[in-house]
């Protein structure tokens, strides 16, 4: 027999039917099995309530036992009416070696009906949001209840969350009171006392003498309970919404007059507990199964999915204003089958995480166009989205027709562009499509925002294969420059040391550039190889402007010696410290940076972040280098010209020293003219295309410049190729 209804702890007298008797039960020997039970309920002493019957069979223990080959008893039934024993019996009970047990029913008044209990509790004896407590009696988890009415069957009780407070049900824990929300229920703590959490339940906590009653204290001892709440932990929706709103009134309790510092501070930590208690929302599952939960400044909506779930249709989670589709059978592929996904609607917290908050290098008004709202993967381990999800969000705002839109992400002190793009909208809503999830808001800017791309999807494809193409062209010049060099090894007016190295850096810098934008799409879910590419891409660049003033300085101590060009040794510094300035230098500067700010690194497109200026830690090196070049090569200039009129070279003398000048200015402009074009090019879609042509081609104009305008290297080619004819 597996009636979930024979467990004693089950004790609706409401449902059709009551009181259950059995009738139907013929002569024979009978197992108890499922979620009500395995064993008979053994209390022969007092009244027993529940097992959905007016008139249960109990047992009262053994009265003898044989050994058969098997453990074989005699064992005195009760048959209980009007709160005692109306009359008792012997019935046989066999215990099987699988540790189960068999009873053998016979005939008796029908008006009665066997009541059970768990012989062992174990974390699934009574199925999905119950529990086996005491005695081996079912009883749903705190919060929820069985439907009034309602007579379960199969595996569940259908434990559903309490909608309304009840004072026969104590839900809420000591002081504390029930409150109706729209939702269901929520409890708020009295006398002084702040909610907290202890082993997930929810229990009202006295302050202690030193912690002081300001929302602020209240508010960070209630974050600290929340984290060290685990992932896999499963709270009733009452405890998470009991939680979200003490949260929601510790922080609007926070003075206005806050500094902007220790707003962000307690906005982000709303976020994080705020995530932490959604997932707690959300149950393992085989099928699917949805939750909302909605609070006076909340809306949360969770969905989940399990192995057995058939659907390959996207899924849709949406609040009263908002929604997000998202493909979360493809991400649970690669979660064993399983996963779930939450969507949170902050409809108050854009007052303390402000549109301010969005730095951008133009002074722009700055208005918050929508709600704020978080959407994560809450158990969920492989937590990369195989495809980008689409946020369709309500404006809260009249759409100014000057203004841009910027859909942005927080990143833990600010609002930024990262991973996710307007695609479209129109006068009430927003598509935002986002690569990865975190909180999301839309914000508009008077003035075109310097971060924000304005082309159109097929200008961005076009400006995709552009770079493409114009990097793999300057590519294969850089490596023909390397090769040439490489080959004319022992010509000191074709090759030098810092020419070489400043073309293999250029090679690699412009080889990882153009292999990271390539595989974009699968690099930038994973948040640390993103940041360690845009450290070493910040590195290789920063180590060819080195490379550039090393080769300007080589060629200032020549001139300033004037000594043969054609014998560089003995000239500017040291072999080993041009190393050391070369490639130290730079590592320098992005070790300092990753130390200033960690969090610099890792754009949506793996580069340097825009908020906070961080693009200084490469601009600003890369002036001070250009403005040295600039002083040097002024320097050179007067001091060649000076020196050139009072010595007695040849013309053929002069005219290589003017021209090794000639071609160091003018590869330092092609080297530095395109970062500085970088400088404004977020505001002029042409200057864009420029700078892409430019930057791109440095190998190519390195390799003109070097080697086709080198008469030097022009002989060695000719060479080579007599002597190929030859062999031909």
């Amino acid at each position: 027999m597996s009636d979930p209804w024979r467990n004693i702890g089950f004790k609706s007298t409401t449902f059709p039917g009551w009181p259950k008797k059995d009738t139907h039960l013929g002569s024979g020997w009978y197992r108890f099995i499922g979620i009500g039970g395995d064993v008979l309920y053994d209390n022969c002493t007092s009244t027993v309530v529940g097992g959905g019957t007016s008139h249960p069979i109990l047992s009262c223990g053994e009265d003898s036992t044989y050994y058969w080959g098997i453990q074989y008893s005699d064992i005195t039934v009760c048959y209980q009416s009007s709160g005692g024993c109306s009359s008792t019996r012997q019935i046989s009970r066999i215990h099987c070696p699988d540790g189960f047990y068999l009873y053998r029913h016979d005939h008796y008044d029908k008006s009665y009906s066997y009541v059970t209990r768990h012989q062992t509790c174990g974390a699934s004896s009574c199925g999905p949001n119950a529990l086996c407590v005491d005695d081996g009696r079912c009883e749903c988890k705190p919060g929820y209840e069985i439907p009034d009415g309602h007579l379960p069957t199969g595996d569940s009780y259908q434990c559903e969350d309490i909608k309304t407070c009840n004072p026969s049900t104590q839900v809420c824990p000591d002081s504390s009171t029930c409150v109706n929300i729209e939702e269901g229920i929520s409890c708020q703590c009295q006398n002084g006392t702040i909610p907290s959490i202890t082993a997930g339940s929810l229990v009202c906590k006295d302050l202690l003498s030193n912690e002081g009653t300001s929302p602020e204290t209240q508010f960070k001892n209630l974050n600290s309970a929340i984290k060290n709440l685990t992932d896999d932990v499963v709270l009733a929706p009452y405890v998470v919404s009991s939680l979200l709103g003490s949260l929601e009134d510790a922080l609007t309790k926070v003075p206005q007059n806050t500094n902007v510092e220790k707003l962000v501070f307690l906005g982000d930590a709303m976020l994080q507990s705020t995530e932490k208690l959604v997932g707690a929302l959300v149950e393992p599952t085989t099928t699917n199964a949805s939750k909302a939960l909605t609070t006076k400044t909340m809306e949360v909506q969770t969905f989940a999915i399990g192995k057995d779930y058939k659907s390959n249709m996207s899924t849709n989670v949406e609040n009263e204003n908002n929604s997000l589709d998202i493909d979360l059978t493809d991400i649970a592929r690669n979660n064993n089958g399983s996963a779930a996904v939450a969507l949170t609607n902050f409809k108050k917290l854009g007052s303390v995480l402000t549109a301010d908050l969005f730095y951008t290098v133009n002074d722009t008004k700055k208005t918050m166009m929508s709600a704020v709202l978080s959407a994560s993967l809450p158990k969920t381990q492989n937590k990369v989205l195989p495809s980008p999800a689409n946020i369709t969000v309500k404006h809260i705002q009249s759409l100014d027709p000057r203004g841009e839109l910027s859909c942005v992400y927080w990143n833990g002190s600010a609002w930024v562009v990262d991973g996710c793009d307007v695609t479209q909208t129109n006068t009430t809503h927003t598509v935002c499509t986002c690569v990865h999830f975190s909180t999301f808001a839309l914000i508009m800017q008077v003035e075109r925002p310097p971060e924000v791309s304005e082309h159109s999807p097929e200008t961005n494809q076009k400006m995709e294969l552009l770079n493409r193409i114009a990097v793999s062209v300057g590519l294969g010049f850089l490596f023909l420059a390397v090769m040439t060099f490489a080959l004319c090894r022992r010509k000191p007016l074709v090759n030098s040391a810092t020419r070489l190295n400043l073309c293999i850096s250029l090679f690699l810098a412009h080889l990882l550039f153009l292999l990271v934008q390539e595989f974009i799409h699968l690099i930038h879910p994973h948040k640390v190889v993103c940041t360690v590419l845009s450290g070493v891409l910040h590195y290789l660049f920063l180590s060819c402007f080195v490379w550039m003033l090393l080769e300007s300085i080589w060629l200032f101590h020549a001139v300033l010696r004037l000594k043969d060009i054609r014998s560089p040794r003995g000239i500017g510094p040291h072999w080993g410290y041009q190393c050391l300035a070369g490639y130290g230098g730079p590592l320098a500067v992005v070790a300092v940076s990753a130390g200033i700010m960690p969090d610099g690194y890792g754009s949506d497109r793996c580069w340097l972040n825009y908020d906070k200026g961080f693009t200084w830690s490469f601009l600003g090196p890369v002036c001070c280098i250009l403005g040295t070049n600039a002083v040097l090569f002024l320097i050179i200039i007067i001091l060649l010209r000076t020196a050139l009129s009072q010595m007695q070279h040849g013309p053929a003398h002069d005219k290589r020293i003017k021209m090794l000048v000639f071609k160091t200015l003018v590869q330092s402009v092609i080297i530095g003219l395109p970062w500085i074009l970088g400088f404004f090019t977020r505001s002029s879609q042409a200057l864009d295309v420029l700078f892409l042509v430019l930057n791109s081609q440095q190998g190519t104009f390195i390799f003109l410049l070097h080697c086709v305008l080198n008469e030097e290297v022009r002989q060695q080619f000719c060479i080579c190729c007599r002597r190929m004819e030859n062999k031909e």
